[in-house]
């Protein structure tokens, strides 16, 4: 997979893409990340790239020539354009998973108060946002949506690895310990080292329902246990039973979290 990242400041991405699991792609040809000069692409004279906005507005906006100049110049026939955005679809796991799949991604790195319209609605295929916050440039953002694409990408990360965490069941993940056995006072729960997997995986299961309810509601209200579809009466019976364990643990971390609350109201 290839990515092309479209800034006036290659300084800042380069350094990000040496190190770690990301170099380690690159090198073994997993994926290849091209950062461009934006001012490369500009007709104007200086390498200009930008212009006041018209309306007396107030800030600066990257023209349209040189951006759509890039995109003629670098994207390939079966590549999209995402443009680095605060006005974008929120970018999530499953959207990353959808990216991972296209062979090529430009991502138009913004700065000043963004970019001519005209540019988005002539070559941007989507527009994407990391967080309901606004930065300086599209540079982190784009760095972003490189490494949580590149997750998902064949071999770069065992399937094991990635199917575990955070959002990929729809729940935020579990807690994790490590040594040493106790830490000023705490201990890792007994269950952790009792060397049942049936146990551990039931604690996991219940520690990530308990932790997307108190932490994030919003994913929460959207979950819904993976149950296997309805047909044979064995098929049936399992998908109650596993409905019924389902429900178990929402009483239980429903009722855990009031007790604590009162606890601390006290």
């Amino acid at each position: 997979m290839r990515f092309d990242v479209v800034t006036i400041f290659p300084e800042v991405v380069e350094p990000y893409l040496q190190k770690g699991i990301l170099r380690r792609a690159i090198e073994e040809k997993r994926i290849s990340v091209c950062v461009h000069q934006l001012r490369e692409f500009s007709p104007l004279k200086g390498g200009r790239v930008d212009a006041p906005i018209v309306g007396h507005g107030k800030g600066m906006l990257f023209r349209p020539e040189p951006l759509s100049e890039a995109v003629r110049r670098i994207k390939g026939p079966e590549g999209q354009v995402v443009l680095l955005s605060p006005q974008g679809e929120r970018f999530t796991a499953g959207i990353a998973r959808e990216l991972a799949r296209v062979p090529q991604l430009v991502l138009v790195s913004a700065r000043y108060e963004g970019v001519d319209t005209r540019f988005v609605h002539r070559y941007v295929d989507r527009e994407i946002s990391i967080g309901d916050f606004v930065l300086m440039g599209g540079e982190l953002p784009a760095l972003c949506v490189i490494e949580a694409v590149t997750r998902f990408v064949g071999e770069v990360l065992e399937t094991e690895a990635v199917e575990g965490e955070s959002f990929e069941s729809g729940l935020l993940e579990y807690d994790h310990y490590t040594e040493p056995a106790e830490f000023e006072g705490i201990g890792i729960p007994e269950v952790l080292k009792s060397g049942n997997h049936q146990r551990v995986s039931a604690w996991r299961y219940e520690n990530a329902v308990a932790k997307t309810y108190r932490r994030r509601p919003d994913l929460f209200a959207e979950y819904m246990p993976p149950l296997p579809e309805a047909g044979t009466l064995r098929r049936l019976r399992k998908r109650n039973e596993m409905m019924r364990k389902f429900l178990n643990v929402i009483q239980k971390t429903v009722k855990e979290w009031k007790d604590g609350r009162e606890h601390e109201s006290e």
